[in-house]
């Protein structure tokens, strides 16, 4: 069993892409319900929406991919934290003001900055398994016919 802060053979921490998926899920959740209050809209699902959210909660699922290699968690960790730091100071400022920031939100920029960032990542990884899934079985496909022509 691997205690927090200890490495096992070069795998990541267990602990680092589970805080990271809840910082990236609160500061989601927050900058969500900042926005709901602030404008009294209604949540609709449109399909803008649902595309908003797919962004938003990409780099949950992009953490969950590269969670065994150590670099790639050290650098997703950086903007996820500023995203989150930077939704955290939103969402007080807001609380205490009922306005949003006049100066603009930091944190939607960068969380939707992010976001497109992780669905290329996400796309990339699924371009790079399927391919791979294909070489094998063509790999396969053509050691049978030549077998069979002998």
């Amino acid at each position: 069993m691997i205690e927090a802060g200890e490495v096992d053979h070069g795998t990541v921490y267990h602990v680092a892409p589970l805080v990271l998926s809840v910082m990236q899920f609160v500061s989601c959740i927050s900058g969500l319900v900042t926005d709901l209050r602030a404008l009294s809209v209604p949540l609709t699902f449109d399909p803008l929406n649902i595309l908003w959210f797919v962004v938003s909660f990409s780099p949950i699922l992009l953490v969950a991919i590269v969670s065994r290699i150590g670099v790639l968690i050290s650098v997703m960790a950086v903007p996820i934290f500023a995203i989150f730091c930077a939704r955290m100071y939103d969402l007080v400022l807001f609380l205490e003001s009922q306005q949003l920031n006049p100066k603009g939100d930091f944190g939607v920029w960068m969380s939707f900055f992010f976001g497109l960032i992780s669905v290329a990542g996400i796309a990339a990884w699924i371009f790079t398994r399927v391919f791979m899934f294909l070489v094998e079985h063509f790999r396969i496909l053509i050691a049978y016919f030549l077998e069979s022509k002998k």
